[in-house]
């Protein structure tokens, strides 16, 4: 039943992919012994889930105050999800109501000073209250928090994944209008523009456009609202802009420089 419960939580239609056209929503809590976040969007009447994270406080962190540690969680949540924040509009949720200073706050010294620059480089909109009872998927996520050697272990393919696809929103624009540009896949996205309900099941033509962008659906063809559902979703790399994407991925520094082959491997299994 917990796989069952995991599986569903971690597959749409209740996860999706980021819509950067929205805003993004960071559901926070913090406990005596970890950090938990939720990073979400909201648009057509409709709740998406885009990441969790949870982590363990430190020794030192755990000696915090209440107060501290909930602002930890927000410091901590905006790096850990910046290749998708940054640039963005964000709304913080949290469950501590000493934290709505903080997008404001001016006569701080110390940590919370340090803590509070940090946040000014962000596009932090609103930071509100929201009572215990109603952030019950962050709550969840800090009193069970992955432990240090795990969180350390997996830190870099995590930040990697993120990266690839959506941090750096230049390329993604050029992908865009080069997929334009290109006759056969110009076809392709004049027909799921013009296509309706009815041939959403066509297995001719297993794409789907999310945001203007065009990508091939692995494994399934099933989609609904422009949501994908099927096991991968791979991004359609027009030839014009094969070698730069390439490029770009091997030069990354959360990349490894592994190669051309295990680069190429990165990319055509995302």
């Amino acid at each position: 039943a917990f796989e069952i419960l995991k599986n569903r939580l971690t597959n749409a239609p209740i996860m999706n992919t980021p819509n950067f056209e929205q805003p993004f929503i960071l559901e926070l809590d913090a406990c005596e012994y970890g950090v938990g976040a939720v990073l979400t969007q909201e648009y057509e009447e409709k709740k998406y889930v885009i990441a969790y994270a949870s982590r363990t406080l430190s020794t030192d962190e755990r000696k915090y105050g209440a107060t501290e540690r909930e602002a930890l969680a927000i410091v901590w949540a905006t790096k850990h999800f910046r290749p998708y924040l940054e640039g963005n509009k964000i709304y913080v949720r949290s469950d501590c109501k000493a934290l709505e200073w903080m997008r404001t706050a001016k006569d701080v010294t110390g940590r919370l000073a340090r803590w509070a620059m940090k946040l000014s480089a962000y596009q932090i909109e609103e930071i509100k209250y929201r009572p215990g009872k109603l952030n019950a998927n962050a709550d969840s996520l800090s009193r069970n928090p992955l432990p240090d050697d795990i969180v350390n272990q997996h830190e870099v393919s995590t930040i990697e994944t993120a990266v690839n696809l959506w941090q750096n929103t230049n390329i993604l624009k050029d992908i865009k209008e080069e997929q334009q540009a290109d006759p056969k896949l110009k076809q392709i996205i004049k027909f799921l523009e013009t296509k309706t309900t009815t041939d959403s099941n066509d297995k001719r033509n297993p794409h789907i456009l999310v945001n203007g962008l065009l990508y091939k659906i692995k494994n399934s063809n099933i989609h609904y609202n422009q949501r994908i559902i099927g096991e991968k979703h791979l991004l359609v790399i027009p030839k014009t802009m094969q070698d730069k994407v390439l490029e770009w991925a091997h030069d990354h520094p959360t990349a490894g420089h592994g190669g051309q082959q295990k680069t190429l491997f990165r990319l055509t299994t995302r």
